[in-house]
């Protein structure tokens, strides 16, 4: 092996079966050095563009979306905010604009509250498509969507305990 070899231009440019083979071949210590150095080089390379999981892209997500002084609590409320105007735009286009049961057309309800309300009250006022919307695409309750982006296990019990309440109701 000739140091023209292995300089790192041509380590770099060598295929791994031919860092391989240079492994075996080193005629000097500097040599299998450079050698083994520019696989550990790829190693690191390839273990960094590992995709992250669904958890770490959602708290990268929240750290992107945090406002300076905000806390994360804060960051996911308005998020989930953000969130719940464009589900409820889905469903208004989804339902034809009819969103609302008579009772909720009565009692003057704001038909975006039965998307960030109790879910009680959501049955309650929304019109059948919008059940049926619901039970297609989920309906997310604060607590649930707080237990997603942060993973904390207080809030995932919280959003378990929610999620069979608003499962039972949505039947």
């Amino acid at each position: 092996m000739t140091t023209e070899t292995t300089a790192p231009a041509a380590l770099t440019e060598a295929t791994d079966e031919e860092l391989v083979s240079m492994v075996a071949t080193a005629a000097t210590d500097e040599e299998l050095d450079a050698v083994l150095a520019e696989i550990d080089r790829r190693d690191s390379v390839e273990y960094a563009e590992i995709e992250p999981t669904e958890e770490e892209q959602r708290r990268a997500l929240v750290a992107a979306e945090r406002r300076k002084g905000e806390s994360l609590d804060q960051t996911v409320d308005r998020m989930y905010g953000d969130i719940t105007r464009h589900r409820y735009e889905q469903a208004e286009d989804a339902c034809r604009g009819h969103l609302l049961n008579a009772a909720g057309e009565a009692a003057h309800i704001d038909p975006y509250t039965l998307f960030h309300g109790p879910a009680r009250n959501a049955v309650r006022y929304a019109s059948e498509e919008l059940v049926d919307w619901w039970r297609e695409n989920g309906r997310k309750t604060w607590i649930e969507y707080k237990a997603e982006m942060l993973g904390r296990p207080s809030d995932q019990r919280a959003a378990a305990e929610a999620a069979a309440r608003t499962a039972d109701i949505l039947r």
